[in-house]
C-alpha cells in the first residue's frame, strides 16, 4: 500500500499543483525516497521536490504512474509540457489514460469499484486499498480462447432485443418501421429512443414491438439499453429468455433476417454479432491495425486476443449495433452490472472504450466465446471503407 504523505511545508499548501497532487492521493512519498535516494539526502519534502523538479526529470511518483510511458503514449499531453501525474489526476483518468503498463484503469474500476460513479480515482483506490486487498491491477491472462466450449441453443429459441433509437426530429423513419418489422419475426422487441417523439409517432410501432419508450437521457444506445433493461422492462422479464439482443437504429435493411439466425442458431458460442473490428478512431493509424487482408475469426480467437491486452489501448471489439447475448452471459452478474452502470460521458470515446469494448473485453476476459455472422476480421472498421461492399 501507498504510504500515507508527510504534512506540506505551510508555504506549499496552496501551491497549484503540489495542493491537487497531495489531495489526489496517487503520490507515494517511500516509493519516490526509495527510488531516488538524491532527494532523501536533499531533505527536501518529497512531493515538492516531484512537482518543482522530478517531473520535468521524468521521474516517478509511485510505482504505477510511469511518466515516460504515459507522455509517450499521450503525445497531446507531451506537447504541453504539463505534469503528467496533474495532467492524469484532473483529466486523464476520466478519460481512461492508462497510468502505466501494469495497471489498466477501467477494467480496475469495473471490476471492483462502482463504474457509474467517478468519485474516487481508480489507481488512488488500488494504492491506498485494493493492493493492501490483493485486488489484482490488470487482468491476467491467458486470453486465447482455445477450450472455451460455447453455449448450445435448443429449439425453440425465444428471444428478446432491446431497441436503442434516435433522431434528431423526434421521428421514427420507415426504414426503422422495416427494420423492426422483420426482426419482431425472431425476437420480442422493447424500443426506447434517446430523444423527444410525440404518442403519435411511437404509435408506429404498435404491433411490432412489445413496449416502446422516448425520452432525452443523453447516454447513447448504451443508455437506452441499460434504461430498458433495468427500469423499463426489468431483468425478471429478460430471465424469461433463451437470448437477449442488442441492436440500433443505425442500420438499413438489406434483407430479411432469416440467414442470419439460422446460421448463428445453429454455432456453440456464449455471445455473437455480425462482425468484429480492430481499432477506433483514436488508433486507426497504429501500425498493428493496418493489416491488409481479413482474419479469420478463428484466428483471432486462438492466436491474437493476448497481443490485444498489451496493449496500451484495448481496440478489439464485436459491434454493439446488433449482438447476442446467450444464457452463460445473461446470468453473469458482472455483465449486468456493466450494463447496469452506464451513464452520461463526457465524449464518445469513453462511450466506446467503456460499454461497447469494455463488455467485448470483460466477456473475453471471463472466457465466453464468441462468434460473428462474418467470418472474418476486417482492417480497421469496415463499414468506412470500401471492404463494406464485400460484406453486403
Amino acid at each position: 500500500m501507498a504510504s500515507e504523505l508527510p504534512p506540506l511545508p505551510a508555504e506549499y499548501q496552496n501551491h497549484p499543483v503540489i495542493s491537487v497532487l497531495a489531495r489526489s492521493a496517487t503520490f507515494d512519498a517511500d516509493y519516490y525516497l526509495e527510488q531516488y535516494p538524491d532527494v532523501a539526502q536533499s531533505g527536501m519534502h518529497p512531493l515538492v521536490h516531484y512537482a518543482l523538479y522530478g517531473f520535468s526529470e521524468q521521474r516517478n511518483p509511485s510505482e504505477y504512474f510511469d511518466s515516460n510511458y504515459y507522455l509517450q503514449n499521450n503525445p497531446d499531453v507531451d506537447k504541453t509540457g504539463i505534469n503528467p501525474l496533474l495532467h492524469f489526476c484532473e483529466v486523464g483518468w476520466k478519460e481512461l489514460r492508462k497510468p502505466c503498463a501494469d495497471f489498466d484503469l477501467w477494467w480496475y474500476w469495473s471490476t471492483y469499484m462502482d463504474p457509474a460513479s467517478d468519485k474516487i480515482n481508480p489507481l488512488a483506490h488500488y494504492l491506498h486499498y485494493g493492493k493492501g486487498e490483493g485486488y489484482e491491477p490488470r487482468p491476467k491472462g491467458p486470453f486465447a480462447l482455445l477450450d472455451s466450449a460455447g453455449h448450445a441453443h435448443t429449439a425453440p429459441i425465444k428471444r428478446i432485443c432491446l431497441f436503442a433509437g434516435y433522431d434528431p426530429d423526434g421521428v421514427i423513419d420507415d426504414y426503422v418501421v422495416a427494420y423492426l418489422k422483420a426482426l419482431s419475426r425472431h425476437a420480442d422487441i422493447y424500443y426506447m429512443a434517446d430523444c423527444v417523439m410525440t404518442p403519435a409517432e411511437l404509435s408506429k410501432l404498435k404491433g411490432i414491438a412489445k413496449g416502446a419508450w422516448a425520452g432525452r437521457h443523453g447516454a447513447y444506445d448504451f443508455g437506452s439499453y441499460s434504461i430498458l433493461a433495468k427500469r423499463l422492462v426489468g431483468w425478471d422479464v429478460i430471465d424469461q429468455y433463451d437470448e437477449l439482443l442488442l441492436a440500433n437504429d443505425s442500420c438499413y435493411l438489406l434483407s430479411d433476417f432469416d440467414a442470419v439466425f439460422k446460421r448463428m442458431d445453429s454455432r456453440r458460442c456464449d455471445w455473437w454479432g455480425l462482425q468484429a473490428t480492430k481499432g477506433i478512431n483514436k488508433t486507426r493509424d497504429v501500425g498493428r491495425n493496418r493489416f491488409r487482408q481479413p482474419i479469420p475469426l478463428e484466428t483471432v480467437r486462438t492466436s491474437m486476443l493476448d497481443g490485444f491486452e498489451s496493449a496500451d489501448l484495448y481496440d478489439f471489439l464485436i459491434g454493439s449495433y446488433f449482438v447476442a447475448y446467450r444464457k452463460p452471459v445473461m446470468n453473469d452478474a458482472g455483465f449486468r452490472k456493466q450494463l447496469n452502470a452506464v451513464t452520461v460521458q463526457t465524449n464518445k470515446q469513453n462511450i466506446v472504450q467503456k460499454y461497447e469494448i469494455g463488455l467485448t473485453r470483460y466477456l473475453i476476459n471471463r472466457k465466453y466465446l464468441f462468434d460473428t455472422f462474418m467470418p472474418d476480421l476486417y482492417p480497421f472498421h469496415p463499414v468506412y471503407s470500401n471492404w463494406h461492399f464485400r460484406m453486403i
